[in-house]
């Protein structure tokens, strides 16, 4: 018998967008312009900048490398 996962696995590999209700879609375009509203909003922000400062180290690092 397979686990949970490979019956998750399962389901959602034969699920299709028409399987869905129409109200799950809604929501999860809902949650997705919510979050990416927030990436955006949040960007100027003191976690918003550090992640740049990562960013801009992880670029020179690379750089470094190779």
């Amino acid at each position: 018998m397979p686990n949970i996962a490979e019956q998750l696995a399962a389901y959602a590999a034969e699920l299709s967008y028409d399987d869905l209700p129409a109200e799950v879609v809604h929501q999860t375009k809902r949650t997705i312009l919510d979050t990416v509203g927030c990436a955006f909003g949040g960007i100027d922000s003191g976690p918003g900048l550090i992640r740049f400062r990562l960013r801009d180290a992880s670029v020179r690092l690379c750089s470094a490398l190779a």
